[in-house]
């Protein structure tokens, strides 16, 4: 199944990434991005997640319909062209250099102070050096197209067709580049909902290119165009809006002596993204080599499963990455210090709700959806969630690390995890399956423990555990009532979709228990029955401060800019 943010390119969270060398900016204005008062940026944390978690379920559910449409419709051996270009463009649009997630991360400071001509300046350079990359990698698929596929073992009368496909990667990757870094301008204003509304025009635009090319028997060539077309209309869209958020003052390339400093941080982001790149395709690239490609058969359901569920929750890291950069670029290290101390505890407990109850129904559902077959695809699942949760528990400390600049904590992060994961998967190939995954999910915890020393040797000594925050008796509470109804319903429960959806009744029940446990039952309804006030009850909840940030501490030969802020105008869309 494809995955939609993959193919339109539109993110549903913009994750942030920070760049050393920055000097803290001035005076902090006393409202936030989002225009709230007495909670600064949370609501908008809370909107970025929601509208997120409801692009991401649209996809999916979209998905489940027209996957098998468009392989009925292309046939096998087309469709499997076409995943390997999902798949190959993914792979590129890793190989940016780092430029995309420096530039979140700078944008989202500059929000915090509204300063356009800054954002303009990085987004001009940014669009140069991208622009250049994509040239090149345009020339290369030229060339290279004809040889790679020649190496595909495939029907000689589709050829054609895939090396017209591959040559369209350049233009694709390239118009990807350009218009996601319009988008990090909208994602640092928490402009979430209008990049949502974009994400599912995409995609209903990708929904209706197939029903034509398949109706017309375009083929590839026709996939090609659905591919940039996709491209073409989500810039359309996306840069008319953040142009708003632009000085023309600002039309210009940054001193090179401010660049090679950013370009020095995006290098140390594109090893992390590297390692990462790595960590996610090993398990694949061992268990169909050195196992089989049917063990890879079951092993792809279970680790697609992990990742849609953990994807739900990582929803909110985005936004909450955009708030920790806006505050930084206002308040400075300490003010960006607070923000997280207030939001890590209501993440920590977040997570751990969610990732318990989905790995205690988590093997029913993949069971109920393909069948008894497909068993250890439900502990693969099991396996690759347990690891998932423990990282998930320390990312909002990655977070914090980015947005003050530390971005070699990120890197030493992400080749740790890498470095384990590969020395413990080749003696642990030997279990199998689940001994490939045992080492991802070991690997992921030891990275995990060594983010929180490094950030806290690097950073501040006195950055809190969130270990502390973890509702272990009530998650293992929530967890034992889903377990159970899973078991008592399972009989009862037919193989597909619909089975798939009554799996998920005892999980929506476990959630609603774990709720219960942590707020009190007055405090679930009353979150309920005035779903607008969430933000407040949970910020009451956690007991958070309502004292005003205090002055931050910027450099002494730091001259402060007195610019004019505005609260952003918010798109006339409905709030989730």
């Amino acid at each position: 199944m494809i995955d939609p943010t993959e193919v339109t390119g539109i993110p549903g969270t913009a994750t942030p990434l920070v760049a050393a060398g920055v000097s803290v900016p001035g005076q902090a204005p006393s409202t936030s991005v989002d225009g709230d008062q007495k909670i600064p940026g949370l609501r908008g944390v809370a909107r970025g997640f929601s509208w997120g978690t409801a692009g991401q379920l649209i996809g999916v559910a979209g998905n489940l319909v027209l996957t098998p449409f468009i392989i009925h419709g292309l046939g096998i051996e087309r469709y499997g062209i076409f995943v390997l270009v999902v798949t190959v463009t993914g792979m590129l649009n890793s190989f940016d250099g780092g430029v995309i997630g420096a530039a979140s991360r700078y944008f989202s400071i500059y929000a915090g102070t509204d300063d356009r001509r800054s954002t303009t300046e990085l987004l001009v350079t940014f669009c140069v050096l991208l622009t250049g990359l994509g040239l090149l990698m345009s020339t290369a698929a030229w060339f290279l197209s004809p040889v790679v596929v020649g190496f595909l073992n495939m029907s000689d009368i589709w050829r054609p067709q895939a090396i017209f496909l591959f040559r369209a990667l350049g233009i694709l990757v390239t118009t990807l580049f350009i218009h996601t870094l319009f988008q990090m301008v909208l994602s640092a204003r928490q402009r979430y909902a209008w990049s949502t509304a974009v994400g599912q025009v995409v995609y209903g635009a990708y929904v209706v290119g197939f029903v034509i090319v398949i109706e017309t028997g375009s083929g590839l060539r026709g996939v090609a165009f659905i591919f940039v077309g996709q491209q073409v209309l989500a810039s359309a869209l996306i840069i008319p809006v953040a142009m708003q958020y632009l000085d023309r003052q600002g039309v210009r390339l940054i001193p090179w002596a401010k660049l090679r400093s950013i370009l020095s941080f995006s290098g140390k982001l594109q090893v992390g993204g590297i390692a990462m790149l790595v960590i996610t395709e090993v398990d694949s690239l061992v268990i169909g080599g050195a196992l089989s490609v049917r063990a890879l058969g079951i092993y792809s359901p279970g680790a697609n499963f992990s990742g849609q569920l953990s994807s739900v929750v990582s929803n909110g890291l985005g936004p909450a990455g955009v708030h920790l950069g806006n505050v930084y670029g206002r308040d400075g290290e300490e003010g960006a210090f607070r923000e997280f101390r207030r939001l890590q505890r209501m993440w920590v407990v977040a997570v751990t709700g969610w990732t318990v109850v989905a790995m205690a129904s988590a093997y029913f559902g993949i069971i109920a959806w393909l069948g008894p077959r497909f068993s250890l695809s439900g502990w693969i699942c099991i396996v690759l969630l347990a690891g998932s949760s423990i990282s998930l528990v320390t990312s909002l400390i990655g977070m914090y690390a980015e947005a003050v600049g530390k971005a070699g904590a990120l890197a030493r992060y992400g080749v740790l995890s890498m470095v384990v994961n590969i020395v413990l998967t080749v003696p642990m190939v030997l279990l199998g399956s689940l001994g490939v995954v045992a080492a991802t999910a070991i690997g992921q915890f030891v990275s995990a423990v060594y983010l929180l020393h490094d950030v806290r040797r690097s950073v501040r000594h006195d950055l809190p555990s969130p270990l502390r925050h973890v509702p272990l008796l009530r998650g293992l509470v929530a967890a034992a009532l889903t377990l159970g109804l899973e078991v008592a319903i399972r009989p009862y429960l037919p193989v597909g979709p619909v089975g798939l959806l009554g799996a998920g009744v005892p999980a929506l029940l476990g959630l609603a228990t774990f709720a219960v446990l942590m707020l009190g039952p007055r405090q679930a309804v009353r979150m309920v029955a005035r779903p607008r006030s969430a933000v407040s009850e949970l910020r009451h909840w956690a007991n958070l401060s309502e004292e005003r940030p205090a002055k931050a501490s910027v450099p002494s030969d730091y001259q402060p800019k007195h610019t004019k802020v505005q609260a952003p105008p918010l798109p006339e869309l409905p709030s989730p």
